[in-house]
């Protein structure tokens, strides 16, 4: 089944928006939206690299009048990557559900934790672009100049391997 056709740009925008009220909302709800701002301006190169990833995916996705089953892929990754940003934000609210030696865990890795959000967040990307490669009708550019499919095992396994160092260097640190 197709999606209703959207323009691509206006798909970005909408996106780029949905992960900032995400955030914002979330955070508001955990705690205030002081608390938002405040986090906002500490960590907005880490929201705002989520927010350009998942402005990419709608972007792709409208270009490509993706099937339904394709966008569902890649909000169920640009999903992941949110959760996986913000999952540290459970240390907020763990001592009051008796789980106080999780929240230190959570909190500790919380590097790990993003650079595992940002890597689902590229390997959405990447296997959005295969994708957009195999349509004979593609408007994506670079969509036919590389081979997708093993970039986006390349950046899985590279991520991963990012992914380990960080947390080891939380670990030994």
């Amino acid at each position: 089944m197709k999606l209703p056709h959207i323009n691509p740009t206006l798909a970005a925008l909408l996106g780029f928006a949905a992960v900032l009220a995400f955030y914002f909302g979330l955070l508001s709800l955990l705690n205030s939206p002081g608390h938002a701002w405040t986090q906002f301006r500490d960590d907005y190169w880490w929201i705002l690299a989520f927010a350009i990833g998942m402005a990419t995916q709608a972007w792709i996705l409208a270009t490509i009048h993706a099937s339904a089953a394709i966008a569902g892929a890649s909000a169920g990754s640009s999903g992941a990557a949110m959760a996986l940003c913000c999952v540290h934000h459970v240390a907020d609210f763990a001592p009051l559900a008796g789980a106080a030696f999780a929240a230190g865990l959570v909190y500790e890795y919380q590097p790990a934790f993003i650079a595992l959000g940002l890597l689902a967040n590229a390997v959405g990307i990447m296997r959005l672009m295969d994708s957009a490669s195999k349509c004979s009708h593609t408007a994506v550019p670079f969509a036919k100049a590389l081979d997708w499919s093993a970039a986006w095992k390349l950046t899985l396994f590279a991520g991963a391997g990012l992914t380990v160092g960080v947390a080891a260097g939380v670990m030994f640190s």
